[in-house]
């Protein structure tokens, strides 16, 4: 089978690492997680990230090109797993050919933001980012525009996975693999060791504390839940936050709602 590249492109805390861990399972794919996030975060944010990233970080655009490349020389296909803050001022950097298809995965906002404020809880600099920081971290704008910058390329899936299981069935007709319901199933990584070896296989750059806390519910399952974890806003205490991201959220939704258009 001709080896091809994928890119799913997503807006935080929509179930792209789920997603990951599924197309992991059907053994096609050599995997590079959130590679243009350390080149986002150097750039944008140097201070607050300088202890994020392992050494192997990448530090240009066109490192991850060259990974992508070695990994083609391999016969091999990749699947980079990235968030729409991060690569959409790359993307004309990602040579244009039949080779490159793209996801671009959503999730309603209110939740989006909720889930990922809270994750970002424990991290003291958080306080330090106001509504434009999160807008632009949500990535939807972003996401609208990767949209249609790609809007002549026919390998393009753009979807929402509010509906989880049909969310997954439309990504593995797009790229044309069977589905298995043995692929909705894989063994967790528990302990220091796996999540270790699970960073190293997918080519993780942020350190494993980081790696684990982010993705710690996808890591540490054993399989595909079913049912997308629904967020109210009373989970969020402070009320100018709270109102900040209610804000935000009705103000994204008519993005989200674009982006889920023919």
């Amino acid at each position: 089978m001709k080896s091809f590249h994928t890119f799913l492109i997503s807006t935080p805390r929509s179930n792209s690492v789920c997603i990951t861990r599924i197309l992991e399972q059907t053994k096609r794919f050599n995997i590079l997680h959130e590679p243009y996030v350390s080149v986002y975060d150097k750039e944008h944010y140097s201070e607050l990230t300088k202890s994020w990233w392992k050494d192997t970080a990448f530090n240009e655009s066109k490192d991850i090109i060259a990974s992508i490349k070695t990994i083609e020389q391999n016969n091999k296909s990749a699947l980079i797993k990235d968030m729409a803050f991060a690569i959409t001022n790359y993307i004309d950097h990602i040579p244009k050919n039949d080779n490159f298809k793209y996801i671009l995965l959503c999730r309603n906002p209110l939740d989006v933001l909720i889930s990922f404020y809270k994750k970002t809880q424990q991290f003291e600099d958080n306080t330090s980012l106001n509504i434009d920081d999160w807008r632009s971290l949500s990535g939807f704008y972003q996401l609208l525009e990767l949209k249609k910058k790609l809007s002549n390329n026919k390998n393009i899936l753009v979807l929402s996975s509010d509906d989880i299981m049909k969310c997954i069935e439309q990504i593995f007709k797009f790229l044309n693999i069977e589905f298995k319901q043995e692929y909705t199933k894989w063994s967790p990584c528990i302990n220091e060791e796996e999540i270790s070896s699970k960073s190293s296989e997918w080519k993780e750059n942020k350190n494993n504390v980081l790696f684990s806390h982010w993705h710690k519910e996808a890591l540490q399952s054993n399989g595909l839940l079913l049912n997308n974890k629904k967020h109210h806003i009373e989970e969020i205490e402070d009320i100018k936050n709270r109102d900040m991201v209610i804000k935000l959220s009705e103000e994204l939704l008519p993005v989200y709602n674009e982006l889920l258009s023919l």
